[in-house]
């Protein structure tokens, strides 16, 4: 675990909440930390340089714009893995992309225009593997709200909290929005790195639009197509160090009081119910992460025990193929 400072703490706890829409969004969030803007600034770009704050970008709301994605599955031989993981990760369309520990050894998210296209690519990957993947929709958000306290996994993060709000999901009711060209324009310049400089939105909008650029944003947010502006933190450097996915079989009436009782758990990062197949009957689905695979494993057991659920699945996650944010073309 990295050893940091108070003040690092602190500054990695601001960063993955939602950044300001003003026009000096770090001078906002320097105020409370008791610093000058360029302090913080300086603060960032450091850690941004050594790795503990992966990426600090805006994040498109895919679902206001119609797009489709899905979790897929597949079970492929040992000796295939890598080829096969080189072979998805490839695709456009793949944000994640891990091998975990079960019989479906390979999972990943898979993004596209639209369900048909998402289809259209899984029978590609079929016919070029001849391996069965598995699409799991999600039939519903209970929570996605990934931040990690810098301090580490600490005596409350398998104590439930409170409820998850409505911004620690993507299961708000939305339509899809529609955008003119200036707006469409703002979202393509907005799929990058967030320049850590004073006037951020200046320099990322100016040259995307004609419209003052904390306006734009603030319509953009307003329309459902931009979500926060937060920074991804190195989870394992700060101590979280395990991370399974959990998938449990229940009675079609009782999934929901399940996922909500899981989404109050900090150590659960993303709980949704997903798609069943004859094969594969779990529905609900919620990430792990903590400083040790056995305390995961305590915790989903005395959980399942309470709530009488007798099958259910820990995945661990063995190694990570590819994490980076899917760039949505307009």
């Amino acid at each position: 675990m990295t050893s940091l400072t108070g003040f690092q703490q602190a500054l990695l706890r601001a960063v993955q909440e939602p950044l300001a829409l003003c026009e000096r969004p770090f001078a906002a969030m320097a105020e409370p930390l008791g610093c000058g803007e360029e302090v913080l600034l300086a603060e960032i770009r450091r850690l941004k340089d050594n790795g503990l704050i992966r990426r600090y970008r805006p994040q498109l709301r895919y679902r206001a714009l119609g797009r489709a994605a899905v979790l897929a599955a597949a079970a492929v031989p040992e000796e295939r893995l890598e080829q096969t993981a080189a072979v998805v990760s490839a695709l456009a369309g793949v944000s994640h992309n891990y091998q975990r520990d079960g019989r479906l050894n390979l999972w990943f998210t898979l993004q596209g225009a639209a369900m048909g296209e998402i289809d259209a690519m899984l029978e590609r990957l079929r016919q070029t593997t001849g391996l069965t993947f598995y699409s799991f929709a999600a039939e519903r958000v209970y929570k996605l709200d990934v931040r990690f306290d810098p301090a580490g996994p600490g005596p409350v993060w398998f104590i439930p909290g409170p409820t998850p709000t409505d911004r620690q999901t993507d299961d708000r009711p939305l339509s899809i929005a529609s955008l003119s060209d200036q707006e469409t324009s703002a979202l393509a310049a907005l799929q990058t790195e967030l320049p850590l400089v004073s006037r951020p939105f200046d320099q990322m909008l100016n040259s995307a639009s004609g419209h003052n650029p904390v306006s734009m944003l603030t319509t953009l947010a307003g329309k459902g197509v931009l979500g926060k502006i937060a920074a991804v933190v190195d989870y394992k450097r700060l101590g979280y160090v395990a991370n399974a996915m959990v998938c449990l079989a229940a009675h079609a009436g009782r999934v929901d009081a399940l996922g909500r009782e899981l989404a109050r758990i900090p150590a659960v990062s993303h709980c949704y119910r997903r798609r069943t197949y004859p094969d594969w009957p779990y529905a609900l689905y919620a990430m792990f992460h903590a400083d040790a695979l056995d305390r995961i494993d305590a915790f989903v057991r005395r959980f399942c025990h309470t709530h009488t659920v007798s099958d259910y699945m820990i995945l661990p996650t063995v190694r990570e193929f590819k994490k980076s944010p899917v760039r949505i073309a307009f």
